[in-house]
């Protein structure tokens, strides 16, 4: 017997909602995925950051260190004849 208009109106609403509610979870994994991506990179750059910084005292230790030796050399060879 075929349905009624009503009863196909009633199955497509079922549906609308049931699809409705998969759109609505999709939306919120996808929001906490990228939620926790925005987080994870935050991490890294803060990482890459203190790596960064701990790279330029290294340079301006070596750049004091080599100075010195320089300028320690150059002193003993004008000293020293």
């Amino acid at each position: 017997m075929p349905n009624s208009v009503e009863e196909r109106l009633a199955r497509v609403e079922g549906r609308l909602e049931e699809l409705s509610k998969r759109l609505d979870d999709l939306n919120h994994s996808l929001s906490e995925r990228i939620g926790g991506l925005g987080t994870s990179l935050r991490e890294e750059i803060a990482l890459t950051n203190k790596r960064i910084d701990d790279l330029r005292s290294e340079v301006r230790l070596w750049f004091v260190v080599i100075t010195i030796v320089i300028s320690l050399v150059t002193l003993l060879t004008r000293l020293i004849p």
